[in-house]
């Protein structure tokens, strides 16, 4: 569906105080999930359950015909060979802003996401997290998917992150768990920036930006 400038600004508005109702909200509140769950540690780490969510989603952002590519832990675990990091709870997609009117018509849609156990967990106009529950509420996991913009020329951006263009308009191709991903072009380099150069040793908690 397409979108006026309008519509997609009323959109980003009602993101935005979904993102404020998510903060108040006990049930989708990282704090109190955290503390109601000390003994698991809050968020929950499942290497098999952390693939599915990548599958799942990529599945549905392809329905959709919408450009995504991994990102930060996700992009780093994947070309350093290790994927998922142990103790990356969250999957990281990023997504195009030529795609704007299909991101809205996703997140206006949540069925295809909730038939998989994945439901909307925060948004905002940058960012639509997706958690996965177990039965009992007692861990669970979740995807995030990135918006980024062009806001300045040659660059993408999404909050304080950037990335290059040029890595974006022609991608590279990688087969990592049972299927091929659109990868950014040059991702040494891109990781190398983000992580620094010695993204390729593994260390705790590095593939988490601050």
């Amino acid at each position: 569906m397409r979108y006026t400038c309008d519509e997609r600004i009323d959109m980003r508005c009602r993101m935005e105080q979904f993102r404020h109702r998510w903060k108040n909200c006990e049930d989708f509140n990282e704090n109190v999930l955290k503390a109601h769950t000390a003994e698991t540690g809050g968020w929950r780490y499942d290497k098999a359950e952390y693939i599915e969510n990548m599958l799942d989603t990529a599945e549905i952002l392809d329905n959709y015909g919408i450009k995504f590519w991994p990102m930060f832990g996700s992009l780093l675990g994947m070309v350093r060979g290790d994927s998922p990091i142990a103790g990356d709870h969250d999957s990281d997609f990023a997504m195009h802003e030529d795609d704007e009117d299909k991101i809205i018509d996703i997140y206006l849609n949540p069925r295809q996401f909730e038939r998989r156990g994945l439901v909307v967990g925060r948004a905002s106009c940058d960012l639509i997290t997706y958690v996965r529950w177990d039965k009992y509420r007692k861990y669970c996991s979740y995807i995030d998917l990135y918006f980024f913009r062009r806001t300045i020329p040659n660059w993408l951006t999404c909050s304080i992150y950037s990335i290059d263009e040029w890595r974006i308009e022609d991608m590279w191709s990688m087969r990592k768990h049972g299927r091929h991903w659109n990868i950014p072009a040059q991702p040494e380099g891109y990781l190398c920036d983000t992580y620094g150069p010695d993204w390729r040793v593994p260390k705790a908690k590095a593939w988490a930006l601050k």
